[in-house]
């Protein structure tokens, strides 16, 4: 066993001179060091080989490196790769159709207990709670249209959010997300919303 020739790589390595990183590196490169890049144009943040210089709607987040920085992959690229993927494996996407719907079942196991852990209410009664409302805020009396994250390419609205008192944890009721973050606002202050309210009365015209 031997280490590496290269000045501060410590890696062993059983044939030649330089460890498999360094050697593939000199393979490619001609040399031991990374080849510094070229910093983008403005607002590019990919330059495909097929496709040119792309803007941030024209590529999929592939990965964030432990550097800080993002790297993207081209969405036309991506999607034609995986066309060919489906194309030569028709049950591969039955099979991904499936685990998505078992992490979305996963996902509505994990919104309940989180209900229940933060305020102490279960499915049953969060279920009565929104009958009682018509299953529309208690606020502006409207449906929530903000969409789930898990379901959002489904289409699915979220929940009512749960409001709560945060001083003595007892919930008041259930509020579409901007409602409830409209109170977050104003910090649950009657003599804040008080004050809008007549500032909205002066200004009105």
């Amino acid at each position: 066993m031997k280490i590496c020739k290269v000045e501060g790589c410590k890696k062993i390595f059983s044939k030649g001179l330089t460890c498999p990183m360094h050697y593939s590196r000199w393979q490619k490169y001609k040399s031991y060091e990374l080849p510094e890049k070229k910093p983008l144009p403005e607002n590019i943040v990919k330059i495909c080989k097929k496709h040119g210089k792309l803007i941030r709607g024209q590529c999929y987040k592939a990965m964030k490196l432990k550097s800080g920085h993002q790297v993207f992959n081209c969405k036309i690229c991506k999607d034609e790769s995986t066309k060919r993927v489906f194309l030569k494996n028709p049950d591969l996407k039955y099979d991904i159709q499936k685990r998505y719907r078992i992490k979305l079942y996963k996902s509505e196991k994990g919104r309940w207990a989180s209900l229940m852990r933060k305020f102490k209410i279960t499915k049953e009664e969060y279920q009565l709670l929104s009958e009682k409302q018509n299953h529309v805020c208690a606020i502006c009396k409207n449906p929530e249209t903000m969409k789930s994250r898990s379901d959002f390419k489904r289409n699915i609205p979220e929940f009512l959010s749960v409001d709560h008192c945060h001083e003595t944890l007892k919930i008041r009721g259930l509020l579409c997300r901007k409602c409830n973050a409209a109170l977050g606002q104003f910090k649950d202050s009657i003599s804040l919303l008080e004050l809008a309210i007549n500032y909205l009365k002066i200004t009105y015209l």
